[in-house]
């Protein structure tokens, strides 16, 4: 965890371009949920709703990193989930779709980008997605 300075935000909105997804409180997400409190083991990912989250306001490049607070559907909470381990529903269950046909998150005319000389682990672990329109590269947060 980062011993940065965090804000509290109860009902912000995503006013500033990130190529991070940007949860808000409410919306549905899969998150992980590890079986161990110090986060080392394998995490298992669940279906839940975003409470709160917390920002370190160090921005790497791609944005500040968010912390969620997850209640997940089956009752269970959990707090400080850093943002590459929450994904909105829809999304993950198209990459999941995805996956479980052998596609291996590809999709025609979208690519997953990734930083991996980047310090931001979201950004070298998950990335963004670009998509060529009009010949055109653009990029995007979400599918």
């Amino acid at each position: 965890m980062s011993s940065r300075p965090r804000k509290k935000h109860k009902h912000a909105t995503n006013t500033s371009p990130s190529l991070k997804p940007l949860l808000e409180e409410g919306d549905e997400v899969y998150a992980a949920f590890w079986p161990d409190l110090q986060r080392n083991e394998q995490p298992s990912w669940y279906p839940g709703v975003v409470t709160s989250y917390t920002t370190d306001d160090n921005d790497d490049g791609y944005g500040s990193t968010r912390f969620y607070n997850v209640s997940f559907d089956d009752g269970d909470t959990l707090d400080d989930i850093e943002d590459l381990f929450v994904f909105h529903r829809e999304d993950y269950e198209l990459i999941s779709a995805n996956m479980k046909r052998g596609h291996n998150n590809t999709w025609i005319g979208v690519k997953n980008v990734l930083d991996k000389k980047s310090q931001c682990r979201w950004a070298n672990t998950v990335g963004w997605y670009v998509a060529t329109i009009d010949e055109e590269d653009h990029s995007f947060s979400r599918l």
